[in-house]
C-alpha cells in the first residue's frame, strides 16, 4: 500500500472520528492485552510491524501484524489474528516466510465495578494450522487462553495484567503466560507505558523480559504506538521493537 493511500484512508476516517467522545482502547503495543472490549457495532483495526533479535544471528519480523475486532454485544467482542512473519534462523539454517496460521477468537467481559475501577475478561483464540504459509503450517492447531484484570489506580494511571495458557502444537507442550503493565496518561493525546511480562514451560528455562514505549491519539479513533524492550533472562531473546497505528470505526 503506498503513503498516499494510507493518508487518503485516514482523511476519509477523520470525520468519523468527531462522532465519539471517548478514546479508542487498543490491544497494542503491549503484550498485556487489555480488559476493554471494542464498543457495540464498532470495527477496530490494530496493525503493525515487530522485529525481534533472538541472538546475534538469528531474526523474526513480523510485517504486518493485523488485528481485527468487531463488537458483536456489549459484553462480547470478535477477533481475527493475520500475521506475516519472516524468520531468518542462520544458526539452523531455517528461512521461513509468509503467513502464519490466522487466529480466529472472542474477548468476553466477565465483570465490571460500576465506576469502571475494576475490569476483568476472558480472551481466547485458535490458531488454524491450514491457514498459513507452506513455511508455517503447523502438525494441528493450537489455542491461547487468557484472563484479563485491569485496575484503575487514579484518573491518570490504570494496571493492566494477564495471566494464561498457550498450547505449542509443534512441541505438544503447554506455555504459562503472565503480564504485568502500568499504563499513564501524560496528556490528553500522549499514554505512556512500563511493562514486565514472561512465559514459563516444563521443558525449557523461562523468558523474562522489561519494555516500555508510548501511544499517540491522532483523534479518538486513530492511535500510533510505539515499543521497544528486552530480554531479561538467559532463554530470552536479545530484544524487540514494533511500531504501528489503530484506527475505528463506529
Amino acid at each position: 500500500m503506498s503513503i498516499k493511500k494510507i493518508f487518503l484512508i485516514l482523511g476519509s476516517l477523520l470525520p468519523l472520528s468527531l462522532l465519539s467522545q471517548d478514546k479508542i482502547e487498543t490491544d497494542r503495543p503491549t503484550e498485556a492485552q487489555s480488559a476493554e472490549l471494542v464498543d457495540k457495532a464498532a470495527f477496530q483495526i490494530e496493525t503493525g510491524f515487530r522485529k525481534q533479535q533472538e541472538n546475534k544471528e538469528d531474526y523474526v519480523l513480523r510485517h504486518p501484524e493485523a488485528l481485527l475486532r468487531y463488537g458483536l454485544l456489549n459484553r462480547l467482542e470478535l477477533r481475527v489474528a493475520i500475521n506475516a512473519a519472516s524468520e531468518r534462523l542462520y544458526s539452523e539454517e531455517q528461512f521461513n516466510y509468509g503467513l502464519e496460521p490466522v487466529e480466529l477468537g472472542l474477548k468476553a467481559r466477565m465483570f465490571q465495578t460500576k465506576d469502571t475501577s475494576f475490569i476483568t475478561s476472558l480472551y481466547a483464540q485458535t490458531g488454524i494450522s491450514q491457514w498459513a504459509s507452506k513455511d508455517h503450517q503447523l502438525d494441528e492447531s493450537f489455542y491461547r487462553v487468557r484472563l484479563l484484570f485491569q485496575n484503575k489506580l487514579s484518573e491518570k494511571i490504570k494496571l493492566s495484567y494477564n495471566v494464561g495458557r498457550d498450547w505449542n502444537s509443534n512441541n505438544k507442550e503447554q506455555i504459562w503466560i503472565y503480564t504485568l503493565s502500568p499504563q499513564f496518561e501524560l496528556s490528553e493525546k500522549w499514554q505512556a507505558f512500563v511493562e514486565e511480562f514472561g512465559s514459563f514451560t516444563k521443558r525449557h528455562k523461562p523468558e523474562h523480559y522489561i519494555d516500555g514505549g508510548f501511544a499517540y491519539n491522532i483523534t479518538n479513533n486513530i492511535q500510533l504506538d510505539v515499543n521497544a524492550g528486552k530480554g531479561i533472562s538467559s532463554n530470552a531473546a536479545d530484544y524487540f521493537f514494533t511500531g504501528g497505528i489503530s484506527l475505528r470505526i463506529k
